[in-house]
């Protein structure tokens, strides 16, 4: 008052509550905004993430798959595959045992099944594995390729651009499609996801089916015994250094149980196909530590 007079102290006075005022919109936006970069930046939702990111974007930046944010202890996962794309087929001989039945399964359970014409999705299509064994056999009015990485689809899409084809590219965690397919197929994918985003995975799956559609899925699973998951991963990772991986590489890929990928037993993967809406959940193939399982919904 002393200094400034009343108008001193009535200039201080706006100048502090338009301060809260400011304040006040920082905190609602900050509020506002982080539950949706969080939820997506920690389920890996790349895509969705990119729409709302702010950081760095005067920059023209953008969070790719496998980038850090901060933290570098975090990080988003999405291209959830050990191998590149262009080696993708070889090595991945070289680490599942029996990994051509995997395929085999899925066609002769179809070719008894009756259906025909069929619209089939294939979540993590990989390379077209897929698509390459089932169409000589199976009658495929559209063949859907679905992967996050850029790279693998494109090899796809290189070897099998046809009339019934279609490519996208997206996380099973970004699939929308209501009653659309006769068959959706993932295989070797969901294992790497959390509990949380395997259930949203498989639920999402059994909501893209139309009523009598067939899932069938291939994983890495977890033994019922700790005796048990110690002889069976010795007997794995004997397989890997057979078939041409080194002792070293081999015993990478053994650690990677747990941290990286995280299978479930049996059982829990039954029980989780239930949960989500399958009617009939089945066992139908099984070999060293990966099993096939199929869901029907009614």
């Amino acid at each position: 008052m002393k200094l400034l007079g009343e108008d001193g102290v009535a200039a201080i006075t706006v100048l502090i509550y338009s301060q809260f005022f400011l304040t006040t919109l920082y905190i609602g936006f900050s509020m506002g905004t982080a539950p949706v970069v969080s939820y997506n930046y920690g389920s890996g939702n790349v895509k969705q993430f990119n729409s709302t990111n702010i950081f760095e974007r005067k920059e023209g930046k953008r969070l790719e798959p496998g980038q850090f944010i901060g933290d570098k202890s975090r990080r988003v996962v999405m291209e959830h595959t050990a191998f590149r794309a262009e080696e993708y087929d070889a090595k991945i001989r070289q680490t599942l045992p029996f990994y051509e039945e995997f395929y085999e399964q899925v066609i002769d359970v179809l070719d008894i099944s009756g259906k025909k014409s069929v619209s089939w999705l294939d979540v993590g299509c990989g390379t077209g594995k897929m698509y390459e064994a089932a169409r000589e056999r199976i009658s495929i009015q559209e063949f859907v390729f679905s992967d996050i990485s850029e790279k693998t689809l494109a090899v796809a899409k290189g070897r099998f651009q046809a009339g019934e084809t279609r490519f996208r590219q997206m996380s099973v965690l970004e699939l929308e499609d209501i009653e659309k397919y006769d068959v959706v197929t993932a295989i070797q994918g969901h294992h790497y996801l959390s509990e949380r985003d395997r259930r949203i995975a498989v639920e999402r799956c059994c909501r893209a089916l139309k009523a009598g559609g067939l899932f069938f899925t291939f994983e890495n699973i977890a033994p019922d015994s700790e005796i048990g998951r110690r002889l069976v991963m010795n007997r794995w990772k004997s397989y890997q250094i057979r078939n041409g991986k080194d002792r070293e590489e081999a015993e990478n890929h053994m650690k990677r149980y747990g941290v990286e990928y995280f299978p479930l037993t049996i059982g829990a993967h039954l029980e989780l196909m239930r949960e989500c809406g399958f009617q009939a959940a089945e066992l139908i193939w099984m070999s060293y530590m990966q099993a096939g399982f199929m869901g029907i919904k009614m």
